[in-house]
């Protein structure tokens, strides 16, 4: 039995609920959850399971009545798993919830196996989906526990590649702890001290060592460019003898309309993915591939397909600076509110992509491609707009070096922005390893799996 129950509803209409006639004890009137867990349970069969979303506040409630049911489900057997879930999965709410697997009596388990999945799944604009790969890792986790038999080579992993906490915790410690069906109460915090915590902390020492070392080389590949080595102000340049409009270098394309590419078209299934404005971050298109296409679809829109030195520009939304497309990249296609600019035949060869990239990029371009968006009802760049755009020609060499030079900073920001998250997480990992506290053993369950409560915010 599945099933997804609406969260603390009221029953004002009933009467007085009395111990007798609920199997494992009266739910208050003011609140559902329980009521809804209890049909559920009374419909099993001897063999039936049940897998309920319950919001995460029902595990250690502390009305009276909501305890005395947690700890006469716990004393039965029924309560198998509990699987914290993270936040935003669902389009009505953005409150995180559990799943929570029941038995039925006549089978009982004594003890109850926790999972942590909140850090599981990728954000989809204002959502969090869990993927196919995420479902298989959390199953196989749960087998490991409750079925070592039929789990995959400890695949205890989620798609991020971290691994997914667990705590089986014995029905003992569930009474010292009032009988919480929490995970937060049970599962041990990530980075912890534990079984992983030396691991833990080696990875993370190695991880900080190979950002420092791709710092150092970085910066030496940077010390020999022009205009960045010897850190001087550039020679003064001479302004180009012309000017040149963005029409008469590029291709300017917009993408396609929303009754070719809307949501009807797009999924998480498709092998080809497409680039939105949320994407340009940083000057760069981000690799998170959250929308996707079908090679159909891709080869019926392949005049919006991006090329390796494309760039990509805000054509509707909040204009940021433009994103240049990466070898990687190329396949991908761009959505209604992209606009993208490719050098034209003719002037491949005298024109750099990465030069008019950085032009573009320049805090004055991107003003200047606010104003013009500015004027129309909703923000939007026309592409005859942007074409109007005056651009600054030199010759090929000069290009070259400014492309080379800008690219090289760029590559050394994305570096030491690395070495910084890397020197961060060591941290955290360190700052656990030696002030938290280990969890008292219990006798019941291995070192492992000792339950640990989270502190509170």
């Amino acid at each position: 039995m599945l099933t997804n129950p609406p969260f603390n509803m009221s029953d004002p209409g009933r009467g007085e609920r009395r111990d007798g006639q609920w199997a494992y004890g009266a739910p208050p009137l003011d609140n559902d959850n329980f009521a809804w867990l209890q049909h559920c349970l009374s419909m099993l069969s001897t063999r039936g399971r049940a897998g309920i979303i319950m919001p995460n506040k029902a595990g250690n409630s502390g009305n009276k009545s909501e305890r005395a049911i947690r700890r006469n489900l716990v004393e039965s057997g029924v309560v198998d798993c509990v699987i914290a879930l993270p936040a935003r999965l669902f389009t009505g709410t953005a409150v995180p919830v559990s799943v929570w697997l029941l038995r039925h009596p006549s089978s009982p388990c004594d003890s109850t196996l926790f999972l942590d999945a909140r850090h599981m799944g990728a954000q989809n604009g204002s959502r969090r989906t869990l993927s196919a790969l995420d479902a298989e890792t959390l199953l196989d986790a749960y087998r490991t526990h409750r079925s070592p038999e039929k789990a995959a080579v400890r695949l205890e992993t989620s798609a991020t590649g971290e691994q997914v906490p667990a705590a089986l915790v014995s029905q003992k410690t569930l009474r010292r702890s009032d009988y919480s069906l929490n995970p937060l109460d049970h599962v041990e915090r990530r980075g912890g001290k534990g079984e992983n915590s030396e691991h833990d902390l080696k990875t993370a020492w190695k991880r900080q060592g190979d950002a420092e070392r791709h710092l150092r080389d970085v910066q030496a590949a940077v010390a020999q460019l022009p205009f960045v080595g010897d850190r001087e102000p550039p020679p003064r340049r001479r302004r180009p003898n012309a000017m040149f409009t963005l029409n008469s270098l590029c291709d300017i394309q917009a993408g396609p309309s929303y009754s070719k590419l809307g949501k009807a078209q797009r999924g998480e299934g498709g092998p080809v993915p497409v680039v939105f404005p949320r994407h340009l971050r940083d000057r760069r298109i981000s690799d998170e591939k959250d929308e996707r296409v079908s090679e159909a679809t891709a080869r019926w829109l392949t005049g919006f397909e991006l090329r390796a030195g494309d760039i990509v520009c805000v054509r509707s939304g909040a204009i940021v600076p433009p994103a240049l497309v990466r070898e990687h990249q190329a396949g991908w296609l761009m959505s209604p509110n992209i606009i993208r600019l490719r050098v034209l035949p003719e002037h491949q060869g005298r024109v750099l992509p990465e030069y008019l990239f950085h032009y573009l990029c320049l805090d004055g371009s991107v003003a200047w491609m606010r104003d013009r968006a500015a004027a129309t009802a909703a923000p939007s760049l026309r592409t005859e707009s942007l074409g109007t755009l005056r651009i600054p020609l030199p010759d090929l060499t000069e290009q070259l070096e400014i492309a080379g030079a800008l690219d090289g900073l760029d590559e050394l920001d994305c570096a030491y922005r690395t070495a910084a998250a890397s020197l961060r997480h060591t941290r955290t990992t360190l700052a656990s390893a030696l002030l938290d506290a280990p969890a008292e053993p219990d006798p019941g369950i291995s070192a492992h799996h000792r339950p640990e409560k989270e502190a509170s915010l």
